[in-house]
């Protein structure tokens, strides 16, 4: 069985801003070589070709996602196919196979690109707040300060290894994304600690891209406000199914979270 939970080609959204391919992935849970994990992203014309058909294109370390910032798709009309190869320190692994399939049109290209465009001026000249992203770490290396030997279960979720995570290092590095806040909606709920408390829920709109996922992190810059990105996300603009802005909920860090330690460069 591959150690890839899963691997995901995003040949739309990022060839309309940017002209180039987003390829990410997500390991199994309970994968636990000995890191660092270099990986690199092979791309190819045919999904059943030999070895020797697969061409280099990128290589990373210690992250869940690399671009290819030379797409064929772009050049070719034809499906191109990407893998990644993950090299520990105990082996070497291959992903499933994901191929792009651009059936987007012109007209589809142009109309994508004046959408994010505008969402952007929008956002970035008008109503939004500019912040950090930090993209929540699904596998790695178990965390040893916080984490029982058997289980994996986190016993500390104020541990600075792993910002609660059970994974060490907790959050990949930060990339800037930026949302716009709506008025804040005040919550009381029961906490088994701490008894009643009141919880500050925000409801935030930004784009599709970077790709969020529940529990990860974002940094207001200027206020240092720490929120945790809910499960519930939706998209609130698609074209053809690719997602182009979502709608997001965030709940705030309360201070005396270990997640204010998180390091955060502001630029």
């Amino acid at each position: 069985m591959s150690v890839f939970q899963r691997i995901a080609v995003d040949a739309f959204y990022s060839i309309a801003t940017q002209q180039r391919v987003l390829v990410s992935w997500g390991l199994v849970p309970d994968f636990s070589d000995d890191g660092p994990y270099t990986f690199t992203l092979q791309r190819s014309l045919s999904p059943t070709g030999p070895s020797t058909e697969w061409e280099d294109i990128a290589t990373c370390v210690d992250q869940a996602w690399i671009y290819d910032n030379r797409p064929l798709t772009v050049i070719v009309s034809a499906n191109v196919y990407y893998q990644v190869k993950l090299v520990t320190a105990t082996g070497t692994y291959t992903s499933q196979v994901q191929g792009t399939e651009a059936y987007w049109t012109a007209y589809d290209w142009s109309l994508a690109r004046e959408i994010i465009r505008k969402e952007s001026m929008l956002l970035r000249r008008r109503t939004g707040c500019k912040g950090w992203l930090f993209k929540r770490r699904s596998y790695g290396t178990t965390c040893s300060v916080c984490t029982d030997p058997i289980t994996k279960q986190v016993l500390k979720g104020n541990c600075a290894t792993c910002y609660g995570t059970g994974i060490t290092g907790g959050y990949y590095d930060q990339l800037e994304y930026w949302v716009s806040l709506d008025a804040s909606k005040r919550m009381r709920k029961l906490d088994k600690d701490v008894g009643v408390q009141t919880q500050v829920i925000e409801q935030a709109r930004g784009l599709a891209y970077p790709l969020i996922d529940g529990m990860d992190v974002w940094v207001q810059s200027g206020s240092n406000k720490r929120y945790f990105i809910q499960k519930d996300i939706t998209y609130i603009a698609k074209l053809r199914g690719i997602p182009l802005v979502a709608e997001l909920v965030f709940e705030l860090i309360p201070s005396s979270h270990v997640l204010y330690s998180l390091p955060v460069t502001y630029v």
